[in-house]
């Protein structure tokens, strides 16, 4: 998840949470971030494989946290692209196995109807998805032609079965190329069907104002409670949704982003479940993993990747904060160096079915469908 500034302003799992459920060892919580809402318990994560350096995505299932560390890859890929590192922690924070892909890895999701691993690299250029099987370690490499003259793909989601991908570093100053795309695999084939276009017609959450998007940097892929795709335009400071994507009735929203009165990027947004639960965030700082536990209330949480003191000219800070209907952002955890990864495990995760979208709490989707519904409304 590649950091393309704003134009520049002024400026290991406590799961012992409720009921009873069984904690997890963990390394102590460091001093320096802190959680701004009192109820959450912040602590260390495992620690990374020896050599691993520059953490950046992660994603938990089949009772595993997966990990990216970009190491000592480039961005745009070619002969001299480098190797990233994959870790496998178990929920205890303990390290499982580690697989190697060639290349610099961003995205990283795995599928929940397959339990393979989707590692996705060079986001800026060559483009790579590597198919790994986390059972036998066995992997199939795919080369994605890109679909925005020479730009490569960012980060992956599996919704309804279908498998999706944000097309990242678009060459173009009026992008007119994909920004979402389907992804379909067979054998050694891939074939990449758009979804959304950088100019697509989008309806302004805020105000129900349809306006022409110009995507310069899709990035972050999630989906939201209501079954939607929710991706982060970093550079924009923008969060797009796209509802019922594909479909004859797909409908785009976005929402303009800031933090303490400054417009802002965000890399990852998670959505979270009511109830107790673990959300993991990836700190490229210090190359860590954090997790807050407690008991959550189906809110929304970004990873804020400028935070003010570096758009003053200070260090890189960064920030997670809690998303408002109106676009805001308040703090949630502070003190962060680098938040790249977000993910959350409710304390008892289901397991979907084939074909169906879990359910996991309300909050941003209402609010991103809101133009959109407010448009049928005047339409109908």
């Amino acid at each position: 998840m590649k950091h393309t500034p704003i134009a520049r302003r002024n400026a290991a799992l406590t799961l012992s949470l409720i009921g009873g459920v069984t904690a997890l060892s963990v390394v102590s919580a460091t001093a320096d971030p802190t959680v701004a809402i009192p109820g959450f318990t912040l602590n260390t994560f495992g620690s990374a494989p020896t050599g691993a350096t520059k953490i950046d995505s992660i994603t938990v299932g089949d009772n595993s946290v997966f990990v990216g560390y970009a190491d000592n890859s480039i961005k745009t890929g070619g002969a001299n692209d480098g190797t990233s590192t994959i870790a496998q922690f178990n929920l205890n924070g303990t390290l499982a196995k580690t697989f190697s892909v060639a290349g610099h890895n961003d995205g990283l999701r795995l599928d929940p109807y397959t339990n393979q691993l989707y590692a996705m690299q060079n986001e800026d250029s060559n483009a790579q998805l590597q198919i790994i099987n986390t059972a036998t370690s066995a992997s199939t490499v795919y080369n994605l032609p890109s679909v925005n003259h020479g730009g490569g793909f960012d980060d992956i989601r599996f919704l309804n079965g279908n498998t999706y991908i944000t097309a990242s570093n678009p060459a173009l100053a009026n992008n007119t190329d994909p920004a979402l795309l389907q992804l379909q695999v067979s054998g050694t084939n891939a074939t990449l069907v758009p979804v959304l276009y950088g100019n697509a017609t989008a309806t302004n959450s805020a105000n129900g104002a349809s306006t022409q998007l110009n995507l310069q940097d899709p990035d972050s892929l999630t989906t939201s409670p209501d079954g939607s795709l929710v991706f982060t335009s970093q550079a924009d400071g923008q969060l797009i949704s796209v509802h019922n994507p594909g479909q004859a009735n797909q409908a785009t929203n976005f929402m303009n982003l800031s933090y303490l009165g400054n417009p802002i990027q965000i890399d990852d947004t998670q959505f979270t479940s009511t109830g107790p639960g673990t959300l993991f965030i990836t700190d490229s700082s210090n190359n860590s993993i954090y997790t807050v536990s407690g008991s959550f209330t189906g809110a929304t949480y970004s990873a804020i990747t400028d935070d003010l003191q570096e758009q003053a000219g200070g260090p890189q800070t960064g920030s997670i904060g809690s998303l408002n209907s109106d676009g805001t952002l308040v703090p949630f955890v502070t003190g962060l160096g680098g938040p790249k990864g977000l993910d959350f495990q409710p304390a008892a995760l289901p397991t979907p079915e084939p074909g169906t979208t879990a359910i996991m709490g309300t909050g941003l989707a209402s609010i991103l469908l809101l133009g959109f519904r407010r448009r049928r409304a005047v339409n109908h």
